[in-house]
């Protein structure tokens, strides 16, 4: 809780603040860590996303990325992304709301407008199960992805490139996901206790 005081009128913020941490494991091995930091600010709601991941194949390939995705009155209002494999930049988007539309601008410093209203994202959807099948924004590919529902708390998205990500929920909150990457599949494990939550 913080609190001040101007003249002679208090004020107080109160900042909500909800972390998950999750286990990378490849052919059952762990090969790194993600993090996914909310926090809810009144009408604003704040997603940070942090990864690191190393796996020895022909050599060792180290990726590391992280979004930050940034709410207001539950739309997505700007989002950056990026991601580097050995040190090296790979990805690097920004997208920001501006009147009706969205403006993407990759790493090529290449733009483009979005049209859709973004109500959820591949990051945010860690926190919150959907009830059924719908739209979120890829940070990766930069556009709209159908994420359907197969069952009862398990959802599934069939990426641009062909990839699939398998999503199950346990209490609201993403309990485990298997995905497909240039590395081979990888499964992120909920190390956090969701029957607290």
């Amino acid at each position: 809780m913080l609190c001040g005081f101007t003249g002679s009128a208090f004020w107080f913020t109160h900042v909500k603040s909800t972390e998950l941490q999750f286990k990378v494991t490849r052919n059952d091995s762990a090969v790194g860590t993600l993090t996914i930091q909310q926090q809810v600010d009144q009408d604003q709601t704040t997603y940070t996303l942090s990864s690191d991941v190393v796996v020895d194949m022909i050599y060792t390939i180290q990726v590391s990325e992280k979004i930050t995705d940034v709410y207001k009155t539950g739309v997505l209002h700007a989002s950056s992304h990026q991601r580097q494999v050995n040190g090296l930049g790979r990805a690097k988007n920004q997208l920001t709301r501006e009147g009706d539309t969205y403006q993407i601008v990759n790493e090529q410093n290449r733009k483009r407008s979005l049209s859709e209203v973004i109500h959820a994202s591949v990051v945010s959807i860690y926190f919150n199960e959907p009830k059924e099948s719908l739209w979120v924004y890829s940070q990766n590919f930069q556009k709209m992805v159908f994420m359907e529902k197969t069952g009862p708390h398990c959802f599934s998205i069939a990426l641009p490139n062909g990839n699939i990500s398998n999503y199950t929920y346990e209490a609201g909150m993403v309990k485990t996901v298997v995905t497909d990457t240039f590395i081979g599949t990888l499964r992120f494990i909920n190390q956090n206790n969701l029957s607290e939550k």
